[in-house]
């Protein structure tokens, strides 16, 4: 096998979990098949990039599912009543573009059922509390065009916003210093 296929094996092995739809999970073939548009000279290079970089920070869906389930009885979100807290709280679905927020909503639910027994139907804000969910924050934008309408339009005066997500850069920041100037 020669490096690059071996590599190709990696990246596949890392990603396996990534997709579950018609086409199946990622395989080395695909990884190939990716790899080969770009120069005959740069694929090694890439691939062996790629590999080192999704080793260290692809999250898999496993980890999601153990970061949800902490978060649904997280004591300095939730206190001493997990199940309370969410009951009062409203997690808001509200993004306007793609489908992560969608996502992670569908296996935080599953999360919910599991430790709890109830649905996202049964988390209702009737303690100011709302909780936005999200893979990661990049620039800041997604959340910040999310919550700007919602402050603006339906949120009640008083809200407390908790916005969860797996991995954050420094654009919150910046989202954060938008969408206080809304209040």
């Amino acid at each position: 096998m020669s490096t690059m296929e071996q590599l190709a094996a990696s990246i596949a092995a890392t990603s396996a979990d990534y997709r579950n739809d018609e086409l199946g999970p990622f395989t080395a073939e695909h990884v190939m098949q990716w790899a080969a548009q770009f120069s005959k000279g740069d694929r090694a290079l890439l691939l062996a990039e790629m590999d080192h970089v999704l080793k260290k920070t692809y999250f898999s869906e496993a980890a999601v599912t153990d970061h949800l389930e902490s978060l649904a009885k997280e004591p300095k979100l939730v206190g001493d009543t997990p199940a309370a807290f969410w009951q009062g709280a409203g997690v808001l679905d509200i993004q306007k573009g793609g489908n992560s927020q969608r996502e992670m909503l569908e296996r935080f639910e599953a999360v919910l059922q599991e430790q709890f027994g109830m649905g996202l139907k049964a988390c209702k804000s009737t303690s100011g509390n709302f909780v936005y969910l999200d893979d990661a924050i990049f620039t800041g934008n997604r959340v910040r065009r999310d919550l700007e309408p919602w402050i603006t339009d339906m949120a009640p005066p008083k809200a407390t916003v908790h916005v969860i997500v797996n991995a954050l850069h420094a654009g919150s920041y910046y989202a954060a210093q938008q969408l206080d100037k809304l209040v």
